[in-house]
Parts: C-alpha cells; structure tokens; sequence
C-alpha cells in the first residue's frame, strides 16, 4: 500500500507499507506484520500535520487488512524523525552500530 498526500495537485508526502516477514535474519518481526519502508514530507509541508494524517491512515488501513503490527526504521541521528515516529506510537526494539571504514586502509590486514 502507498499512500499520497496531495495538495493543490501537487505530492507533499507519502508512505509505503509492505508485508513483513520473519525470517532467520529478520527474527523480530511478529507475525501479522506490516513494514512502513518509506515515509517522507516534502519541506515546504512539513510542521502542517501531513505526516501524522498520513501515518493514521495508513495504520488504520494495515489493520482493516489484517496487520497487528507495524515495524519501520529511523537514523537516530536524523532529529526529526527520531522525534517524531516515537510520537506516533512507534518504539525502539532494536539498535544498530555501523562503523565505517575509510577505503583507503580498508584492504590493511594488520600484519606487516
């Protein structure tokens, strides 16, 4: 499912919703899961509550199709988000660290 807000025939905002599914590297996810991959507000839309009308809508029709649950992710450092999926009901199960490795040692093995 893909949701569109529109405004003066012009996109402001979407999200996508798909089925998710446990798997041996996703052991996570409950059944009767949906996973909202993207979600987004243009700038000029933002603070106008298009996201959270959105966001409503979406879940309320996730459940009317049977999802009990609902699983996305966010960049803790991306502020606005980090601020607002809490506020919608979302909460932290999981935590991910990634440490990036400048290409250029990348190849070192650590033996001279």
């Amino acid at each position: 499912m893909v949701w569109l807000a529109c405004e003066n025939e012009q996109a402001i905002g979407s999200q996508g919703y798909w089925p998710a599914d446990a798997t041996d590297e996703a052991i996570h996810i409950p059944e009767h899961c949906a996973r909202m991959s993207v979600a987004g507000t243009r700038e000029l839309a933002r603070g106008r509550g298009t996201m959270q009308a959105l966001t409503r809508h979406g879940l309320a029709q996730a459940r009317e199709r049977g999802y009990q649950f609902c699983e996305t992710d966010w960049r803790s450092t991306n502020l606005l988000a980090a601020r607002f999926w809490p506020r919608q009901g979302f909460r932290p199960t999981l935590y991910r660290l990634v440490r990036r490795i400048d290409e250029c040692i990348a190849w070192a093995d650590g033996e001279e």
